[in-house]
């Protein structure tokens, strides 16, 4: 543990990090996270999410999977929009406001298509950070489960700037529904893939997954509150950590495995 921050500190220094240094990230501060992070609230205590948590050669497996659909062409039908097709300001603006500003940082020019496609990409790679988060709820859940899931995600995202870790939530990867089938094949062959919840199947949809990790030294995105991506992780071994939930917050269920290496 860091220097001890406060939650307003905590609130002010959450950044959606785009790039990380590849340190791993112990588990025992994974499931410490997801741990502190279940007392989230959720209406009715209904508790809908899950969370599938990857690291070492499970992560650097599943990356290479995506890697090869985006170099195929295979693209798959996203499974909701991001934004609303018509966005209206002043909503419009803080959108565009913070592209603008991200691909300044990074000399990407506007024109530069490749540039921007190439930087898009690296949602895919989870910005080389050591830990990805992978948060799946039921469908049969509605906007109200929703929200749930989004306050759990703050949660640990908060918790991850106490523990001198960054973030990043990425909505990016709603434009590939079909990872949940690739956790849910790395877990049936027990590769390094932990779930904290209550299992995953075809009837899953996904919220926005998370990069979690130490960030690069530099600021790649330098607006709290407006910019949205994910990633985890630390120094130290590589581990997997699932932890569930299902019994509500006085009573949690947790299985520790170290991640092939």
């Amino acid at each position: 543990m860091t220097e001890k921050v406060s939650v307003s500190e905590a609130v002010d220094r959450r950044i959606s990090v785009r790039k990380f240094l590849p340190d791993p990230v112990p588990y025992e501060t994974v499931y410490e996270i997801l741990d502190i992070a279940r007392r989230a609230p959720s209406g009715g205590n209904v508790q809908p999410w899950n969370v599938d948590v990857l690291t070492g050669d499970a992560l650097q497996e599943f990356k290479a999977i995506v890697d090869a659909k985006l170099k195929s062409g295979d693209m798959e039908t996203p499974q909701y929009d991001v934004y609303p097709k018509k966005l209206w300001e002043p909503h419009r603006s803080y959108r565009y406001k913070c592209g603008e500003d991200l691909y300044a940082l990074i000399g990407v020019a506007r024109a530069d298509k490749l540039g921007r496609l190439a930087q898009m990409a690296e949602n895919f790679k989870f910005f080389d950070a050591p830990v990805g988060l992978f948060f799946t709820f039921d469908r049969k859940f509605g906007p109200p489960q929703w929200s749930d899931v989004g306050m759990l995600m703050q949660t640990i995202m908060l918790l991850a700037v106490e523990r001198g870790l960054d973030t990043c939530a990425q909505e990016s990867w709603s434009q590939y529904p079909g990872y949940d089938q690739v956790l849910l094949r790395a877990r049936r062959r027990d590769h390094g893939v932990r779930r904290h919840g209550h299992g995953l199947s075809r009837s899953r949809s996904s919220a926005q997954p998370i990069a979690h990790g130490p960030r690069r030294g530099r600021r790649f995105c330098a607006l709290p509150g407006i910019c949205r991506p994910a990633v985890v992780g630390r120094q130290t071994s590589s581990a997997s950590v699932t932890t569930s939930t299902s019994a509500g917050p006085e009573c949690a269920m947790a299985s520790f495995s170290a991640a092939s290496s």
